[in-house]
């Protein structure tokens, strides 16, 4: 083999190893960016022991530079909230250290009619939950302003979940 042909053999084994790495970080890139549905039903209870049936399909569209934002709709009850996208006046920099730093975002939720318009001023607002909606702590504003906690079938389990979020929000 002359010396020219293992130049040339060595330049595109790394050409080869170079493409395969960029092409694996936009397949991985991809697949991050890619909406995840969220389909859950339970029911939530206030510490009180008020009663809710809950219904949430949304999708979480993530993002490299900022947190989570989650779109689609929560039905109560009966009641069918959508979400709104708020506008959080914030910078880049201030986005991309809330996404760092592991905080989440939720949209507010309207309750609204077939023709998309708002009902009445009911608005369900989510505190806190995982990434999967698996744990959930949220409030009806202007409804009952009542916080309620799914899943959770009574109050004994809505102050064990209360506990149990509140060490996670913290800690």
């Amino acid at each position: 083999m002359v010396k020219s042909e293992v130049v040339v053999i060595k330049i595109t084994k790394r050409k080869i190893i170079l493409l395969a790495i960029i092409l694996i970080g936009l397949i991985v890139s991809l697949w991050y960016k890619l909406p995840y549905e969220i389909n859950k039903t339970y029911k939530a209870s206030t510490i009180d022991g008020i009663t809710v049936n809950l219904t949430i399909k949304m999708k979480g569209y993530r993002n490299f530079f900022s947190p989570t934002n989650f779109v689609g709709e929560v039905m109560i009850n009966g009641d069918i909230y959508e979400t709104i996208k708020v506008d959080r006046e914030e910078n880049f920099l201030q986005r991309f250290d809330k996404k760092i730093r592991g905080i989440r975002e939720y949209p507010y939720i309207l309750n609204k009619d077939q023709n998309g318009l708002v009902t009445n001023h009911d608005l369900f607002e989510i505190i806190w939950t995982d990434e999967e909606f698996n744990e959930l702590y949220f409030v009806l504003i202007k409804k009952d302003d009542e916080k309620y906690f799914a899943p959770a079938n009574n109050s004994i389990e809505a102050e064990e979940l209360q506990r149990k979020i509140f060490q996670k929000m913290v800690g």
